[in-house]
Parts: structure tokens; sequence; C-alpha cells
């Protein structure tokens, strides 16, 4: 019904999209219960997550932060983290943060 709207390259990037969205957890949600939110199974919705996890953390959910991206890849933990230091460059003096750099210490070297 899509493609026949808006035509088929137009529908199935849209299609994409929101089995993309679908996959996603409410950041909200997945700061509040960092062991057993969703993890999106896909490199888009990894992207995705990590993107809009940068937006809610702060210094009262960084560790829940941590707990939940360290259930992911360490390439996406690694995105995570710079995009939320980006974004709120207080969490770098949390317990957490030091922790998590340095058992990753070579994520940020180019």
């Amino acid at each position: 019904m899509i493609n026949g709207t808006v035509g088929e390259g137009m529908g199935t990037e849209f299609s994409a999209f929101l089995a993309t969205y679908r996959d996603l957890p409410n950041p909200k949600q997945a700061l509040m219960n960092p062991k057993t939110a969703k993890i999106p199974q896909t490199p888009a919705g990894l992207y995705a997550v990590c993107a809009s996890l940068c937006h809610h953390v702060d210094p009262n959910t960084v560790d829940n932060f941590f707990e939940y991206i360290g259930r992911m890849g360490e390439e996406f933990q690694t995105l995570a983290v710079k995009l939320a230091t980006w974004k709120r460059d207080d969490i770098c003096n949390s317990r957490s943060f030091i922790k998590w750099g340095t058992e990753h210490q070579g994520a940020f070297i180019a």
C-alpha cells in the first residue's frame, strides 16, 4: 500500500525505517532498566539508540547508561560514549566513565 502511494523506492525506505524504529527501546526506559531493556539487533538500530541515549544521559543516569551500553559490542559502546560526552562533558567525572575508559583505553586513540 505504501509503495503504491509514494513509489517503490520511497516505500521501501520508509518500511525499513519503520522496522528499525519498532526495534528501538525508549531511551528513558533503557536508562531506568539497563539490565533488561531491549538492545536493538541491527547496526541501524544500535546507531539510533546510541544517538538517542546521549540526549537523556546525565549525572543521575550515567551509571545506568554504562550498564546498558555494556551489553553492546565495543564499537557501539564507543559511539555511545563519544556522543554522550560531546553532549554532556560533566559525565566524564563519573566513576562509571573512568572505569569504562580504563577498560577501553584504545577506544579514543585515532
